[in-house]
Formats: C-alpha cells, sequence, structure tokens
C-alpha cells in the first residue's frame, strides 16, 4: 500500500497513500447502495462525483504546482481498485479523470493552466479516434487554421463524458500525415447518448461530436510523444510519473478495476455464506466445495493485484533512474494486463457460479459484478488474444506485426 511519496510544499497539506486508499474505501457502502441508480442513469450519479472531488481522490498523479500530489501509478490503481470493489462503473469514469489528470501534464504549462486555473478537481474525460461502422470519415480530424487546428468528428467511447469539463483525445490531421493529441473543452461538444450496454453501463462512454471546435497550437502534441513518455510536459516536472509510456504502463488503471471487482466479489461471498442455509437446512460453509471456490478465487484476485502493482513500480523505477523501458519490458507489460483482467474474471465467474439461483437477481450484486468484469477484460489494450500473441511473437524472435508497445 506504499507509493512514492515526493517532497511536501509549502502550499498544502498531502495525504499519504494509505489515507487516500482509506478515502476510496469508505466509499464502498455507499457505492455499492447507488450501483443498481448508476446503471439506470447510464452515467455515475451527481453525489458520487462531488465525493471522489471531495476526498481529492482526481489529484493522485497531478502535479503539485496545480494541487496534486506527485504520487506513483501504484497509488492511483489502488485507489480504483477500492472503488470497484463498490461500483465498477464509477471506478472506469474514477480511472479515466485520474488517468487524463496526468495526461493534461503532458501538455505546455500554458494549456495546463487552462484546465487548472480554477483549481485542481476538474473532470477530464477521452474518446476514441477510430470512426464509426458506417464511416470512418467520421472519426476526430484536424484541419490547420491560423493559431491551431480546428477539430470535426466524433470521439467515441468517451467514458464519463456527463461530467467532463475537458475532453483530451487523439485526432488525425486531415491529410492523414500525423496523429496529434488534443485538450479540447467538454461544452464545445455534443454528447451523442448511444451508451446502450448490458454491462459498465455507469460509465456513459457515448460518443462525443465536435464541429469546427477551435483548438489552440499549445494545447496539442504529437501523438507519438506520449507513447515514448517524451511530451512537452514531461520537461516541467521530475517525477517519473510524468514520464510514463500511456499504452505501456497507463492502462493499468483501467485493469485495476477488473482487480478491484474480483477483489470485492471474493469479500461479498465470504459474507454472504457464512449465514447462507441451503434447502435441506444445512449451512453452505461447511461444503468443501465452497472452501475451494473462496480459496481459489481468492488466490487468483491477490495475483492480479501483485502482479500490477509488481509491474507498475518496476517500470517506474527504471524510469526514475532516467532509462528507456525495454521492448521486452514493454510487451510484458501488455502481456500481464491482459492476463490481470483473465485472472479477474476467472475469480469471479467461479463465485458466481457456486452463488446459485440467487445470484441472478438484480438485487443480488454478484450479477452485477460478473458483468462488469467481462466488460472490462475486453478493452483494446487489454485483449487476451492481442497481447499474448503478441508477447510469444516477440519472444520467440519474430515481427509483431500492427501491435504498438
Amino acid at each position: 500500500m506504499e507509493g512514492t511519496l515526493a517532497a511536501d510544499t509549502d502550499r498544502m497539506s498531502i495525504p499519504s497513500p494509505q489515507e487516500l486508499v482509506g478515502r476510496a474505501r469508505d466509499m464502498i457502502p455507499d457505492l455499492l447502495e447507488r450501483a443498481q441508480e448508476c446503471e439506470d442513469l447510464a452515467h455515475v450519479p451527481d453525489p458520487t462525483i462531488a465525493e471522489i472531488k471531495e476526498k481529492g481522490l482526481i489529484r493522485v498523479c497531478m502535479p503539485k504546482k496545480y494541487g496534486g500530489y506527485e504520487y506513483g501509478w501504484d497509488v492511483l490503481v489502488q485507489i480504483c481498485a477500492e472503488l470497484a470493489k463498490g461500483c465498477a462503473s464509477t471506478a472506469w469514469v474514477y480511472a479515466v479523470y485520474s488517468e487524463h489528470a496526468n495526461t493534461v501534464a503532458g501538455f505546455s504549462d500554458e494549456a495546463q493552466n487552462d484546465v487548472w486555473k480554477d483549481g485542481p478537481d476538474v473532470c477530464i474525460s477521452s474518446g476514441g479516434n477510430t470512426g464509426t461502422p458506417e464511416s470512418i470519415a467520421n472519426k476526430c480530424t484536424l484541419t490547420p487554421v491560423d493559431g491551431g487546428y480546428s477539430l470535426t468528428g466524433w470521439a467515441t467511447f468517451s467514458s464519463g463524458c456527463h461530467h467532463a469539463d475537458w475532453i483530451a483525445n487523439n485526432c488525425t490531421l486531415a491529410d492523414g500525415s500525423d496523429i496529434i493529441h488534443i485538450l479540447v473543452r467538454a461544452s464545445e461538444g455534443t454528447i451523442m447518448e448511444n451508451w446502450d450496454t448490458f454491462a459498465l453501463r455507469g460509465t456513459g462512454s457515448n460518443y462525443v461530436a465536435f464541429k469546427d471546435a477551435f483548438i489552440p497550437e499549445y494545447r496539442t502534441f504529437p501523438s507519438a510523444d506520449g507513447l515514448d513518455g517524451t511530451t512537452p510536459g514531461s520537461k516541467l516536472y521530475d517525477h517519473p510519473v510524468f514520464r510514463l509510456p500511456r499504452i505501456i504502463i497507463t492502462p493499468y488503471s483501467l485493469v485495476s478495476v477488473s482487480v478491484g471487482v474480483a477483489l470485492g466479489a471474493v469479500e461479498q461471498f465470504v459474507e454472504a455464506m457464512k449465514t447462507r442455509i441451503n434447502r435441506a437446512g444445512e449451512g453452505i460453509a461447511q461444503f468443501q466445495s465452497i472452501h475451494l471456490r473462496i480459496a481459489e478465487s481468492a488466490a487468483e484476485a491477490r495475483a492480479a493485484e501483485s502482479l500490477m502493482l509488481r509491474n507498475i513500480r518496476e517500470s517506474e523505477e527504471i524510469l526514475a533512474r532516467g532509462e528507456r523501458l525495454s521492448d521486452e519490458l514493454r510487451i510484458r507489460n501488455k502481456r500481464d494486463m491482459a492476463m490481470c483482467c483473465t485472472l479477474s474474471q476467472r475469480a469471479v465467474d467461479r463465485l458466481f457460479y457456486a452463488w446459485g439461483g440467487n445470484g441472478l437477481y438484480v438485487s443480488n450484486d454478484i450479477q452485477r459484478k460478473l458483468r462488469d468484469v467481462k466488460a472490462a477484460g475486453a478493452h483494446h489494450q487489454t485483449n487476451w488474444d492481442i497481447y499474448m500473441t503478441a508477447y510469444g511473437r516477440k519472444v520467440l524472435g519474430m515481427d509483431v506485426p500492427g501491435v504498438r508497445f
């Protein structure tokens, strides 16, 4: 439960990693109570967003200069995992907001000031740049104009967009020559309300449409710089958390949702089985099959958590020494992201089966955890088929076409 504690500043008192994780843990009962409301609304309830801000959780990997704490990614994922024990959708949106508070630190200081000039607790969403099944012409494109770019298109799968103040997104230059990372005010876009899913429904991951939105040059950088951790903002701060290669470490924030769901499912299952009686009047807790299922699922959830934290900390230690992450470590990180999600799914699936018919009721949170852990592992950054194949090819000395790491 320890992260890298940067030196305190004269301007603020920084809570410890343990305190931040504890604040998230304290939210679990309310998150469990609001989980159905979160699904019904198809976005995180306002009181939950207000509490996340009040507890200062979004600031975990932000620059101290703007009110952040400058902790490592290991602290972020532990906070996220605690929230996921209560509500996976809330944890997913928190992961997006806290990750992109760190992403904004990669932009110019002028851009950072635009975002945080009125305070640190700003909600920053993101979006894909993959177009639509109908036409890739709808992907976000940038047309150079005087002083910057004009943005038109759809930011896809923008989790948390209902409460977002800003959106950070990859966009393609209109001539196709490059991909640029941009910051745009969320108010300049229109939410399309097309997130109609069976799981993680409360993330509200709708598309956001933009039409001729102006993006000043200083609120952009080449997306390749984000992949390498060499953004303009990376030169402004000393902590390695501001030099993270984006797809090699940062998706662990989403992985931690799966891990937290599994850890929470084990806790809920244990408590439920202590008092559950079957139709014959026997205590379920007496059955060896229940003991085995608890032990195996608990071990898988813990293994996923341990693997996630070990990889993050090892990667940040290398970056702290000023070294580049090797290709072998990069592809290993991607492999293990997929493995953590798979272990988490196995853990929850085993417990759901043992819960029996009672687990089917909407009032039983285990059915939601089963749906959400399946959905969380379906993200393209944690795809088992892609990254297990890529790892195998890499270690055998073969090319890994179409996979960025």
